[in-house]
């Protein structure tokens, strides 16, 4: 507003002009305001019932994969001299709690927490290769090729502490006659 101009109570300058915006245009523009608003807040509550529909169907989909998984899982006990007798071995750390995975031709013993992590790993169908030798890439498996289920492993764990490999891992060691 300009000098010499002043606001009276009847809605107009002093100078007899009215106001830009009147209360009843105020009143309009806040009712408008309060439509939009109150759809944007109901297309927002209804893509949040959408998403935990679709987040309960994921959780469903993932607890019968993991059942299946675990049905097809043998589960071990542990029997005197087994840790001698693994192909491999490997301590680490899990979350902060100390953890052992060992692994015999076709059997595999680990935590839950472990076997928890190692899944994710082969669901997501991480690939392990050298640097630059994409064609010697293996997939992350628990029930394949022995190198392929030590680095899913070893990959599952925070921390790996110590690996610990028996020669029956390579396959034939002995030396061959030429």
């Amino acid at each position: 507003m300009s000098r010499g101009m002043k606001e009276n109570h009847e809605g107009s300058t002093s100078e007899g002009r009215p106001f830009v915006r009147t209360f009843d245009q105020r009143r309009t523009a806040a009712l408008a305001m309060a439509r939009e608003l109150s759809d944007s807040a109901n297309l927002l509550v209804a893509t949040s019932a959408e998403l935990c529909n679709q987040s309960a169907e994921l959780r469903t989909t993932a607890a019968e994969t993991r059942g299946r998984q675990i049905r097809h899982r043998v589960l071990l006990r542990r029997r005197p001299g087994a840790e001698d007798s693994a192909w491999f071995t490997v301590c680490g750390v899990v979350d902060g709690a100390p953890r052992t995975a060992r692994f015999w031709p076709g059997r595999l013993e680990f935590d839950d927490d472990v076997m928890d992590r190692a899944q994710v790993i082969v669901g997501m169908g991480e690939r392990f290769a050298l640097p630059g030798r994409p064609k010697t890439a293996l997939d992350a498996s628990l029930d394949g090729p022995p190198i392929a289920v030590l680095l899913t492993v070893m990959r599952a764990f925070s921390r790996v502490t110590s690996v610990d490999l028996s020669e029956e891992i390579f396959g034939d060691t002995k030396p061959k006659k030429l």
